[in-house]
């Protein structure tokens, strides 16, 4: 017989009510520090880039720099999202491929061929997911660098990447690798292995726009006097 008593009900319902309101509160406490960090995250990549471009240029840079926003925070905030989409657009059919032969197979006691069939569609199509997630890996350089608007930034990037997606695929492994060595030296070290990595990045950046002597003047009003020292 369950008991009908409302102070029975409170004190059995009491505490699920309130670790679901605990539960909400830090939930959307770390959602809010997450965006924090995001954001501020933008800023110290603009400041960032031009400390390494001032750096591979002049020898020295001025550290001040780091948190400057130079007019492009909210570019780079919008440039991220933007690329983030691209991206997650080209790995979306990955996913569906994938899963979709598991999942129907799984219905009618046939895992192993549906495994089979999503593991060879994921295979066919990864070189395209790879192909475009490294055609806009150069949006944040780009923004960061050259002050360019998200969709320029893509352009940039598309165009600077252009017959050269294999090297930078081997170069973006070799970074991956190496913020997976940090994580394994108790996370400690990846605080030393982002910053190599991000500094590899940009700096491959300032290297093929410096190889491009029209990139530096295809957009002209986007790039132009709070940029520093010009590129290449």
């Amino acid at each position: 017989v369950v008991s009908e008593d409302p102070e029975i009900k409170w004190q059995s319902r009491g505490p699920w009510r309130d670790s679901d309101r605990w539960l909400s509160i830090w939930s959307g406490l770390a959602c809010a520090l997450g965006i924090g960090v995001w954001l501020f995250n933008c800023l110290l990549q603009v400041g960032f880039g031009n400390v390494v471009r001032e750096i591979h240029e002049n020898g020295h840079a001025d550290w001040e720099e780091l948190f400057r926003p130079r007019g492009r925070w909210f570019k780079m905030v919008f440039g991220t999202l933007f690329q983030r989409t691209v991206q997650l657009v080209a790995a979306l059919p990955l996913l569906v491929l994938v899963g979709t032969p598991i999942g129907v197979a799984r219905m009618v006691d046939l895992a192993w061929l549906g495994t089979g069939v999503g593991v060879f569609l994921g295979l066919l199509y990864l070189p395209v997911a790879v192909y475009v997630m490294l055609g806009v890996s150069l949006v944040v350089p780009a923004v960061a660098l050259d002050g360019l608007d998200p969709v320029q930034a893509l352009r940039r990037s598309w165009a600077l990447t252009d017959g050269r997606r294999l090297p930078l695929l081997g170069y973006r492994i070799v970074t991956w690798l190496a913020g997976i060595s940090g994580l394994l030296l108790c996370c400690v070290g990846v605080f030393g292995t982002a910053v190599w990595a991000r500094t590899a990045w940009f700096e491959s950046y300032v290297r093929l726009i410096g190889s491009e002597p029209g990139a530096a003047s295809e957009e002209p009003s986007s790039s132009g006097s709070d940029s520093g020292t010009p590129l290449g």
